[in-house]
Formats: structure tokens, sequence, C-alpha cells
């Protein structure tokens, strides 16, 4: 695939820049395969039940950051878009985040520049409330989307991004009820 960062190009990335965007996961290092697949799928139902597109993306991380024994750890992620501008949205993640302890999540506000780090854990980096700034969004994509967009659905066509309308009755069936556990957790 020939790509192409779209912070240079800029014409998604601003258009990109009328969401709340974040990346978040649900796995944790402790647990097995299976464990954080079947965390990520409750996480993934639930985003897409409150409305948000979001698409899978390949993350490095590092466990225990800052320790003297670290582990770099490659863990399924998704790319958050708030799509309905949905006011908790930042709120829903931080929550999340903290449900599956979760260290921390990486959040954009909208017509944001800059990226940030959010702490969620009391025992990890970079500490429990911390917003640390981590600069610019980068995000690679084909060049054949580097055209002029201007649309939702654009957005959703170029970050790949699957939503709950995309799926058949059943499908929405089916993410209700995944999502139901999490859901309930986070009502407490």
């Amino acid at each position: 695939m020939d790509t192409t960062s779209i912070s240079e190009t800029s014409s998604i990335i601003s258009f990109a820049a009328d969401y709340e965007i974040a990346c978040i996961t649900a796995s944790y290092g402790d647990l097995g395969g299976k464990e954080n697949k079947e965390r990520n799928r409750e996480l993934s139902a639930s985003l897409l039940y409150r409305g948000y597109g979001i698409t899978r993306i390949k993350n490095n991380c590092i466990e225990d950051f800052g320790r003297i024994i670290s582990l770099e750890l490659k863990e399924n992620t998704y790319f958050v878009v708030n799509l309905k501008h949905a006011t908790d949205f930042y709120q829903t993640l931080f929550k999340i985040s903290e449900h599956y302890n979760q260290d921390s999540f990486l959040y954009m506000p909208e017509e944001g520049s800059t990226a940030y780090v959010i702490g969620t854990s009391y025992t990890g980096w970079p500490g429990y409330g911390v917003k640390l700034p981590v600069g610019k969004l980068q995000i690679c994509v084909d060049k054949k989307y580097l055209l002029k967009k201007q649309s939702t659905k654009d957005l959703v066509d170029v970050l790949n991004l699957d939503t709950f309308k995309s799926h058949t009755l059943y499908g929405k069936l089916a993410i209700a009820v995944i999502c139901k556990p999490l859901d309930d957790a986070l009502r407490k």
C-alpha cells in the first residue's frame, strides 16, 4: 500500500479535527491471548453501541514504563472517532480505561492540534488523572484517499471505521448483548 501521513497533507486531518479521537485497548499484559481477545471484543461492541466509529490498529506499548524491568508488548488497540459528538466521550473512555485496568489511553480533543496520554491508573505511568501532551496526531492512509473529503461517510471510508449502523439487525443485536456486561459495570 502506498501510504502517506495525512498530517502532512492536511486535507483529511483538518476534517478529522472536527471530531474527538482516542486510542484505547482492553488488553492486559498478565492475561492470556484468549482472555484479552474476549475483553477487546466486549470493548469494541460497547464502543460501536455508543455510536462511535472504530477501527482496530496494532499498537506497541511498554509495560511498566520507567521501571528497571519493562517489556514491549504488541496489542490490539481501537482507534475511536466520536462521530456523534457525544458530550461524554472523554469521560466514557476514561471509565472504560479504568475498568480494564489500563495505565492510560490516547486522546485528542475536537479541533485539537495536540494529542494527550490520559492516565487512568494509580500504579501505572503517567499517573491517575495526568494529561500528558504527546504531540500532533499522525495517521497514515492510502494515497488514493487524499482527495477532498466533505462528509462523515468519507471519514468513515478513509479510516476504515466500523460503525453500529453498518451492521445487520442480527449484528446489532449481537453487539447489544456483547456490550451489556461492560455497560452494566460502568453504570455502577
